[in-house]
Order: structure tokens, then C-alpha cells, then sequence
């Protein structure tokens, strides 16, 4: 089995599920390929996403889709547990997929997020609700500090370690080009060229760099097939 993590890129927005690189991949290999990919989410929601997924699945490989790295994803479930002077309600966290024959996760948790991107801090910059307010001065002073890239360093290596001491396999990629300054600090593998620079323009559906079913199959077959066919030879 393999699973795919990621962000929309991954999962698929604007195409079925049957149309993205996963499914393209599970058909050319033959094997079980879970799409765990979710939209809008973070890298460190990734690596979360990627322990949960593994404890269910137990994939002998994992595809694992960086994003990028301006993004931030919060819980804004957590008034109950505050009021109630707790930190976990001990309630078992539920798995969403639309089963078939290419499976594809719709939820991993029944908290509410609220998703940090540029989009929503530039919508914040010119409303002053609680929710804009807390976007703006995270995105301004915690999304692109040292410590979050130390602290999702540390995330990804960790990661890295517990798969393989499982003798599993866990192969990172990005879908846009990794900033220099992140490069130099990466304690993981990551294949150099990015999904964006292996495509051309003609794939793109939307300027949010999301694919063409034509596109997604051309990932599966020609970008990411050779990754895990090294990978497991």
C-alpha cells in the first residue's frame, strides 16, 4: 500500500477522484494507493496528517507532498477544553474517506481550523474581528520565523525516523520550488525539481497551481512512479 499526503495539490481540487496522481499511480502499480491529501493544510498539519494515516493504513510507502511555506493551520475548537481546565477532551479522532476504488480523505479531525495563507492575511489587514486580528499578527510574526522553520525541521525528521524504523519508506517532494533559505536547513531528502518546474503552463487549471486530470497523469507516470520504483528496489 502507499499513501499520498498533501495539501489540494494532492487531493485533487478540481478534478474526481478517480483523475488524480494518486489513482493514476494505483493503476499503473497495481497496488492500494490512499490519497491523504487535504486541502488548504499546512506542512506541520501534513506531518500530522502522515502519523495518523500511517497508524491506520500502515503503508510501506508514503508520498509526502510539501507545500508552501507561508501557510499556518490553528485549532479554534479548543474554548470548551479551556473552559474545563483540560487539554484533550480523550474522545477518539475520527478518519473521513470516500471509499471506492481510489480512496480519497475528506477529514482527520472534528476540530475546526482556521487556515493562516496570504490570501486570508491580506483579507485580515482591513477587518479588525478577533479572528483577522489573530491572523494578521501571526502571519506577520510567526509564520515565516526561524523557530516555525526549526520546529517543522524537527517535525519532518522525526517523521522520517519513525516510518523507517518501521522499515517503511517515506519519499518527500515539493509541488513549487523550496525557498533557498528553507533548502539549506532541510534534515530531509527531497527531490530537487518540483512538480511546477516538471510541468508546463498547459496543465494548470486555476492560478493556484492545481492540474488537469491530463496533468495529474502525467505526475503519476512520469514524476512519481520513478521515485517510488527507486524507492523499493
Amino acid at each position: 500500500m502507499i499513501l499520498t499526503i498533501g495539501c489540494s495539490w494532492t487531493f485533487g481540487t478540481g478534478v474526481e477522484s478517480n483523475e488524480t496522481f494518486s489513482a493514476y499511480l494505483q493503476d499503473k502499480c497495481g497496488t492500494t494507493v490512499i490519497n491523504g491529501g487535504h486541502a488548504g493544510i499546512d506542512n506541520a498539519y501534513a506531518v500530522y496528517s502522515a502519523y495518523r494515516l500511517y497508524q491506520k493504513y500502515k503503508p510501506k510507502v508514503i508520498l509526502f507532498q510539501l507545500t508552501t511555506f507561508d501557510r499556518m493551520q490553528i485549532s479554534i475548537s479548543g474554548k470548551k477544553n479551556f473552559l474545563d481546565n483540560r487539554f484533550h477532551d480523550n474522545l477518539e479522532q475520527p478518519v473521513w474517506t470516500r471509499e471506492g476504488k481510489h480512496t480519497r480523505l475528506w477529514g482527520i479531525t472534528e476540530e475546526k481550523t482556521h487556515k493562516i495563507t496570504v490570501g486570508e492575511y491580506s483579507n485580515s489587514l482591513s477587518k479588525k474581528s478577533d479572528i483577522d486580528t489573530t491572523t494578521k499578527f501571526l502571519y506577520e510574526n510567526h509564520t515565516f520565523s526561524t523557530l516555525a522553520t526549526e520546529q517543522l525541521m524537527c517535525q519532518l525528521d522525526m517523521l522520517k525516523s519513525y516510518i523507517e524504523n518501521f522499515g517503511d519508506k517515506i519519499i518527500f517532494f515539493p509541488w513549487v520550488p523550496t525557498p533557498v533559505d528553507v533548502e539549506k536547513v532541510l534534515p530531509v531528502p527531497v527531490h530537487q525539481e518540483s512538480v511546477h518546474n516538471f510541468l508546463d503552463n498547459s496543465h494548470y487549471i486555476d492560478n493556484g497551481y492545481h492540474i488537469s486530470p491530463q496533468g495529474h497523469k502525467l505526475v503519476a507516470d512520469e514524476y512519481i512512479y520513478p521515485m517510488v520504483r527507486s524507492a523499493i528496489e
